[in-house]
């Protein structure tokens, strides 16, 4: 039993945590609410439909404006449940009803069946049972998916790990993914898969590529999980090269298994330093410098008499530099979430920041921003959470967290038009700036 002052607690944590975070919403009532009430088969019932969402977004079948109508919708209805929660709710004589009618509703169905049974309406009484879904017979091919993580930049002679998953159901390819920024495709996929991760120049390959799990190159895919096969790749040589992932299904022709495949190709950037050290150019006076030869440029500047003092010309290189930290470190985010959808391009940058703010010790402001759908009210609150997400990331990584301050203008400061869906999500951003 739940007190009144601990249900009102628990409604100001929903309250904000629904605007954020529609998963961790379910997980919270789930937890608090009894199975045993009538409100938790509403919740299951919601958390169903948000499932069900994420699964057409995952497969590519639903348009970005119709995801956000449903998640709105669904949102909507947590927020009416929510609000509506009483102390009776978690008690369980508002059960017992519940009880009786669900009773009185499955001895109806027993009378019905054993009437269809006596009438031969049920078919064959002793034909076989249908299996339960956990020994559920996989079909030897059909349509499955798959989801890989190669990053788009790599630092050469650096080990990086890269990632492929296999599963009949999308919804499955999430479960316990720590990576955010992931390629999801619909496969013909059987019940055994072998996937390897190759060059695809022969004669001079670009990569040494070798599985993290030797000898488990052919899997079986199992119906309740995924399946994952990890490859650690170092880079050989600088440039632009391509990674290609091979697919073999493996389809059952009499007693062997008949080979058919699919290949994905990635493009992938070897730097000769890690990724966020491209950081090091920036522009001065539309001349592009690196780091490394600031000193020797402000002699050059020197020697020529620039009318500048040396201190006012580092000044500006710094600033220069400092905008373009910020302008690389704003974060993206998907709708209605705190998910930030370009988290590849944004961890080595924070590297860079570290290190320059070890060196000069500044202040951060962190702005969450949103698109203009929903309530403003709403936004303003989304927007806050995002910059904390922000901050969370940020002060993981070793950079102290009173140097940064966070703050929402909302869907008040919009980067692009709200018109498209492009736009849209250039918007729903959080932006960092340096304290001059």
């Amino acid at each position: 039993m739940i007190s009144a002052s601990e249900l009102d607690e628990l409604k100001d944590r929903l309250q904000s945590l629904v605007v954020s975070d529609l998963p961790a919403t379910f997980l919270v009532l789930k937890e608090k609410i009894p199975q045993y009430s009538p409100v938790f088969e509403r919740v299951l019932n919601l958390e169903g439909q948000y499932n069900e969402l994420e699964k057409k977004r995952i497969e590519k079948t639903i348009t970005q404006e119709s995801e956000e109508v449903s998640t709105n919708r669904i949102r909507s209805s947590v927020i009416e449940l929510v609000a509506g929660l009483e102390v009776a709710d978690f008690s369980r004589l508002r059960a017992i009803g519940g009880w009786l009618l669900r009773g009185i509703t499955l001895l109806l169905g027993l009378l019905l069946l054993g009437g269809a049974v006596f009438f031969g309406l049920r078919g064959d009484l002793f034909g076989s049972p249908l299996p339960d879904e956990e020994f559920a017979i996989i079909p030897e091919h059909s349509t499955g998916y798959l989801l890989y993580h190669v990053p788009t930049q790599m630092q050469l002679g650096r080990e990086t790990e890269c990632t492929v998953r296999i599963a009949f159901d999308s919804l499955k390819l999430l479960q316990e993914m720590v990576r955010e920024s992931a390629t999801v495709e619909a496969i013909e996929t059987s019940d055994r898969m072998r996937v390897e991760l190759v060059n695809t120049s022969v004669s001079n390959p670009a990569f040494n590529i070798q599985p993290i799990f030797p000898g488990q190159e052919e899997q079986f895919i199992q119906n309740e999980r995924f399946s994952e096969w990890s490859f650690s790749v170092k880079p050989l040589l600088l440039g632009e090269h391509s990674l290609r992932i091979v697919v073999t299904v493996l389809k059952r022709d009499g007693g062997e298994f008949v080979p058919s495949k699919i290949s994905f190709a990635e493009s992938v950037e070897i730097l000769s330093v890690t990724p966020a050290d491209s950081l090091v150019a920036f522009r001065f006076s539309g001349e592009v410098i690196s780091a490394k030869s600031a000193e020797a440029f402000a002699a050059e500047v020197a020697e020529q008499r620039v009318l500048y003092e040396e201190e006012v010309i580092k000044n500006e290189i710094r600033e220069e530099y400092e905008r373009e930290i910020a302008e690389r470190l704003t974060t993206y985010f998907a709708f209605n979430s705190t998910r930030i959808v370009n988290i590849d391009r944004v961890l080595p940058v924070i590297e860079v920041l570290e290190n320059y703010l070890a060196r000069e010790p500044k202040s951060l402001l962190l702005t969450g921003h949103t698109d203009s759908i929903g309530n403003p009210d709403v936004n303003y609150q989304l927007g806050l959470d995002r910059a904390n997400r922000v901050k969370a990331l940020l002060t993981k990584r070793g950079i102290d967290p009173e140097l940064i301050e966070v703050a929402s203008v909302g869907e008040s400061s919009p980067a692009q038009s709200n018109d498209s869906a492009e736009g849209r999500q250039k918007n729903r951003r959080v932006t960092i700036r340096f304290a001059w």
